[in-house]
């Protein structure tokens, strides 16, 4: 039985991708008060994959690495000192093995600095997120 002062969750879940990094310093706080940290939307609905709008700087480290846009975009959020879990959202086989080849990313800190150029303002994201079409 729980007491008034427990807490009921031990995990956060919110939505972080290299375009919307607003929640950056709360999920940190999260981990570092012991709860995990679960990413939703990591690819940005779309958009950091190669039928979004990805810029060229996500396009060419992509294939540095040997890996699509969307494994490159999810690499870069397992990295975060948030130690995040990052949900694939994948619906179809064929997006769920490029999802994978996350796992075999290693991001450098030179790298993560660059692709920390690309978060933009939040209402200016959401405000675009809204304007998704939804299948």
């Amino acid at each position: 039985m729980s007491t008034a002062g427990d807490v009921p969750f031990a995990s956060i879940q919110a939505t972080w991708n290299l375009y919307e990094t607003a929640a950056g310093e709360m999920l940190l706080a999260a981990k570092e008060a012991g709860w995990g940290v679960i990413i939703k939307e990591a690819l940005a609905n779309g958009l950091l994959t190669s039928r979004g709008d990805a810029p060229e700087v996500l396009a060419r480290m992509a294939a540095k690495h040997q890996v699509g846009i969307d494994a490159l975009a999810m690499a870069a959020a397992s990295a975060q000192p948030f130690t995040p879990t990052v949900l694939s959202g994948a619906s179809v086989t064929e997006h769920l093995t490029a999802n994978l080849q996350a796992t075999q990313v290693s991001l450098s800190e030179q790298e993560l600095s660059a692709l920390s150029e690309l978060s933009v303002d939040s209402t200016d994201y959401w405000k675009r997120r809204g304007e998704l079409a939804w299948s």
